[in-house]
């Protein structure tokens, strides 16, 4: 079974902890990644194959975002941050996260 959950803060402090509890599991990434450390964090402590984004919608964003509503194109924002904390390939992240999703739905 794959299951998609956002990370406790238990999880978030400890790499250890999170990675035995991701070892079946995805977690999803929103837009908050473009201006919340604590996300940015998680990018950089945790391997993209265990990676998933969404636009967490209806939502209003703070930061960069702040007033804007959800939108799908955030996604694309969120891969490209995430293709420059991992210093990847938009490309590769692309890519990463085609094969997650299809992994995760099955196809």
């Amino acid at each position: 079974m794959v299951v998609v959950f956002p990370l406790s803060p238990a999880a978030q402090s400890s790499p250890y902890v999170a990675n035995r509890a991701l070892a079946p599991l995805f977690f999803s990434l929103t837009p908050d990644i473009l201006y919340k450390q604590r996300t940015r964090d998680l990018v950089l402590t945790y391997p993209l194959e265990k990676m998933m984004v969404e636009t967490d919608g209806p939502w209003s964003f703070e930061g960069i975002l702040k007033g804007k509503m959800t939108h799908p194109v955030m996604i694309h924002h969120s891969i490209r941050e995430m293709s420059d904390l991992k210093r990847m390939s938009v490309d590769d992240v692309y890519r990463q996260i085609y094969e997650n999703t299809c992994r995760f739905y099955r196809l």
